[in-house]
Parts: C-alpha cells; structure tokens; sequence
C-alpha cells in the first residue's frame, strides 16, 4: 500500500492517491488551514508557487481553506487499534448525535502535503 520505500520509483497506492489529493486541493481549492499564520483577522500565508507572503480574509468569499487529517488503524478480530499510538488499542467505535460513526480517542494529526502525511505512516 505504501510501496517499495528502498525503490522511488515504485510508490504505492497511498502515495499515489495522497499526491494526486494534495494537488487538487492546492491547485483547485486555496490553502489549508494549517498554513495560515497570524491572528483574528490578520492572517497571511505563503503562495506555494513563488514563497511570497499574502494575506487571508476570512470574509474573502473568494480565498478558500480546507484541512486534511490522517489517522491509522488497524481492524483485526474485531478490535480497532490506532497505528499512529501503539498504546492505544481495542478502540470503541460508535455513532456519534449526528449519526457519524466514530472511533474514540483515536489520533489525529493535521497535515498539509504528501511528505508530511507519509512521515506518520
């Protein structure tokens, strides 16, 4: 799933998918929240293309923001276990009042590129 980390030019489904991700969102779809800097309404990041610092509106309808937040688990006889926290095992799964199905106290780290993310798998 993650490929041959030995052989670079095999990359594995994982990162083939979270780069083909990471491209669209930067491409299409503004910056992620994560690279905002600032506070209240002065915040500012930096354009990926040319390092330049610009400046973020949250009531510029025209800037978008998104996230990405990766977890990894492990379903194996029937027991959840969080990858990213080894001591974290036998997770509950449950609906949540929206009716969400979630995973208690299972981690979850932000993050804004490929290297990031595979740096946590």
């Amino acid at each position: 799933m993650r490929g041959d980390p030995d052989q670079s030019g095999q990359p594995g489904l994982i990162p083939l998918s979270l780069k083909e991700i990471f491209h669209e969102l930067y491409t299409n779809h503004g910056q992620s929240t994560k690279n905002l800097h600032g506070h209240g309404q002065h915040l500012y990041y930096r354009d990926p293309s040319s390092g330049n610092r610009k400046s973020y509106s949250p009531k510029d309808k025209k800037i978008r923001t998104w996230a990405v937040k990766v977890s990894y688990i492990e379903i194996y006889n029937e027991c959840v276990n969080d990858l990213l926290d080894i001591t974290r095992k036998n997770l509950s799964v449950r609906e949540n009042q929206q009716g969400r199905t979630i995973i208690e106290n299972l981690s979850e780290y932000e993050v804004s590129s490929l290297e990031e993310t595979m740096a946590y798998l």
